[in-house]
């Protein structure tokens, strides 16, 4: 069974109340994908994007926007990049 953010129990407490874990996972999943095969598996890498691609599609775009802003620029611009490949 494949679990999306919005509809598992377990990812809503994954997330915390009112998604405030979110910026500190997007943070966590940032550092891997811009440290390339260093921090994790091509598998693991494509799944973190994966989920990170969902998120964009099931987010709020105000709650998309203030994760975002919690990320260093170039944590952005390396995640924009990677989700845009």
């Amino acid at each position: 069974m494949t679990c999306h953010f919005s509809s598992c129990r377990s990812d809503r407490e994954l997330l915390g109340p009112n998604n405030q874990y979110l910026p500190k996972i997007v943070s966590v999943f940032a550092e891997v994908l811009c440290a390339g095969k260093d921090l994790a598996t091509e598998q693991t890498a494509s799944r973190m994007v994966n989920l990170l691609r969902q998120l964009q599609q099931t987010l709020p775009p105000s709650d998309l926007a203030s994760t975002w802003s919690s990320l260093q620029p170039q944590q952005q611009l390396a995640l924009q990049s990677i989700l845009s490949s």
